[in-house]
């Protein structure tokens, strides 16, 4: 049987701010850059000193398949398998992409029905 590992403690270090900063975002472009911070931060906290995190290695993907994408580099470092494929990562990433999507979301709802409320 292979070793789980967890990064739990990562989670509850990040993710309160993460979603109170979420929630209070304005606009899209808030959305994108509060996510891309949060998962640079999250990210590189994980990995310190083992693999160099750039801000392109994880990016939202609202549209299409799976609410995050995961950079080719990353994909390639051994090392970032072993641990995706061997803890929790990916369901944490998961919760990350998923909160931010759900806000996105929201904000183009209400900004179709204001721009609706506006032309009459």
């Amino acid at each position: 049987m292979t070793k789980r590992l967890s990064f739990t403690k990562y989670e509850k270090k990040i993710f309160p701010p993460f979603r109170q900063k979420i929630s209070q975002a304005e606009s899209i472009e808030d959305v994108k850059k509060i996510y891309d911070h949060a998962s640079l931060s999250f990210l590189s906290d994980i990995f310190a000193g083992q693999i160099e995190i750039e801000s392109e290695d994880l990016m939202l993907q609202p549209e299409g398949g799976g609410a995050f994408r995961i950079s080719e580099r990353l994909n390639s470092s051994e090392k970032f398998k072993e641990i995706w494929e061997n803890s929790d990562l990916p369901q944490m990433v998961d919760r990350l992409s998923e909160t931010a999507i759900n806000r996105l979301k929201h904000l183009e709802k209400n900004q179709k029905k204001t721009e609706a409320k506006i032309r009459k």
